[in-house]
C-alpha cells in the first residue's frame, strides 16, 4: 500500500503574490498603521488574523480618514431663479390632466449606464431625441395629434432644441402631427389652446415662445 505523501508548507512566495495593503499608497485603512512587519509567522508571511483584528479596531474607533464634503456655493439672492425643466413638465402635466387630455411622456432624459442605454435604445426600440409629449386628442380631421418638445424659458442649451430633435419633429409633421418646440409650460398651454383642446388665455410674453415644424 502506497504511503501518503507528507504535507509540506507552501513557500513564502505563494503567500505574498500581492503587495500587502499597508505597503500600498493611499486609501486603505491598513496604510494608517504599521502592522505588516509586526506579527509574522516563521515563513515571514502576514498574519491575517492579527491584521483583520487591527483593522476592525481602527474602524470601530473612528480613526479612518474620510475626505470632507465639498461646500456648496451659496445661491445669489439678487439673481432670479429660473425653474427647472422638470418643473415645467410637472405644470404642463397637471394642466393636461385637468383638461382630461389623452397624452403620454417619452422619458428620454436622465443618465444611464452603457448597458442600460444600449438595452433601452437598441433592444427595446426607444428613439433618441423623440419629443417629450404626444397628445393623442385630434384637434381636427387633418391632424393626427400634437407633439411637443418642452424646454425651459431660459438657460436651456440649445434653447430651441437640437438638430436631432428637429428631425424627429419634422418626421412627425410629415405623418400629420402638429409638431412644436415650446419654451415654458405656458407656451405649450397656449399651443393647446389654439388647437381648441383646452380653454386657455395666453399671456403676451408667451406668444413668441413656440416654434411649429412643417414637413
Amino acid at each position: 500500500m502506497e504511503q501518503p505523501r507528507p504535507v509540506t508548507a507552501a513557500p513564502a512566495t505563494m503567500w505574498r503574490k500581492k503587495t500587502p495593503p499597508c505597503e500600498q499608497s493611499g486609501g486603505h485603512v491598513g496604510a494608517q498603521i504599521s502592522l505588516c512587519k509586526s506579527k509574522t509567522n516563521e515563513r515571514g508571511a502576514l498574519n491575517m488574523q492579527d491584521y483583520k483584528s487591527r483593522v476592525e479596531r481602527i474602524i470601530l474607533n473612528g480613526e479612518r480618514k474620510r475626505l470632507p464634503k465639498k461646500p456648496r456655493k451659496p445661491a445669489d439672492p439678487t439673481k432670479p431663479t429660473e425653474p427647472k425643466e422638470s418643473w415645467e413638465h410637472a405644470q404642463l402635466v397637471k394642466a393636461m390632466h385637468a383638461a382630461e387630455l389623452h397624452f403620454t411622456h417619452i422619458p428620454n432624459e436622465g443618465k444611464r449606464s452603457k448597458w442600460g442605454g444600449h438595452h433601452l435604445f437598441t433592444t427595446m426600440g426607444c428613439r433618441k431625441a423623440f419629443p417629450d409629449f404626444l397628445i393623442f386628442n385630434r384637434p381636427d380631421q387633418e391632424t393626427a395629434g400634437i407633439a411637443i418638445e418642452l424646454k425651459r424659458v431660459s438657460k436651456s442649451s440649445p434653447k430651441w432644441g437640437s438638430p436631432e430633435q428637429h428631425q424627429e419633429l419634422i418626421l412627425l409633421a410629415s405623418h400629420g402631427w402638429a409638431a412644436y418646440v415650446c419654451r415654458g409650460y405656458k407656451s405649450a398651454l397656449a399651443v393647446l389652446g389654439r388647437h381648441g383642446l383646452m380653454d386657455y388665455d395666453p399671456e403676451p410674453d408667451t406668444l413668441e415662445l413656440d416654434w411649429r415644424f412643417y414637413p
